[in-house]
Formats: structure tokens, C-alpha cells, sequence
């Protein structure tokens, strides 16, 4: 990934993570306080499906994006 490509994610990434609100998590979920996709699904207004999805691609995303910094 060309570093201009890399510097532009990273900038659309800052943008949207300072409009986002906190989830509000306690510690019944999995992994000690972890998130259930059914209550991200719920919280995102999507099916269960479609969010695991969303969350599969985000994090794929985010490994790509990772693994193409520690190259540079």
C-alpha cells in the first residue's frame, strides 16, 4: 500500500473515531467485558449477520493496514 494511501485511511480513520460515542459495556458479556455481537448488531441497528460481517471486514481492514505500516 503506497504511503499516501496509508496517510488518507488514517486520516478518514481519526475523522470517524472522533464522532463516535462510547458503547456502554459491562462486564456480563464474553471475555470479561467484552461486547456481543448481538448487542453490536442491536446498538448498530442491523441484524446479527450483517454486523459480524461489517466487523469481519473492519478487522481485516485494520490487520491490512498494520501489516502495510510495519513495512514502511
Amino acid at each position: 500500500m503506497p504511503p499516501q494511501r496509508l496517510a488518507a485511511l488514517v486520516t478518514l480513520f481519526e475523522r470517524y473515531w472522533d464522532d463516535t460515542v462510547p458503547l456502554d459495556v459491562d462486564d456480563s458479556g464474553p471475555a470479561g467485558g467484552g461486547v456481543t455481537g448481538k448487542a453490536v448488531a442491536t446498538r448498530w441497528g442491523l441484524s446479527r449477520r450483517t454486523a459480524q460481517c461489517h466487523i469481519q471486514r473492519m478487522t481485516h481492514l485494520a490487520w491490512r493496514g498494520a501489516r502495510a505500516g510495519a513495512r514502511l
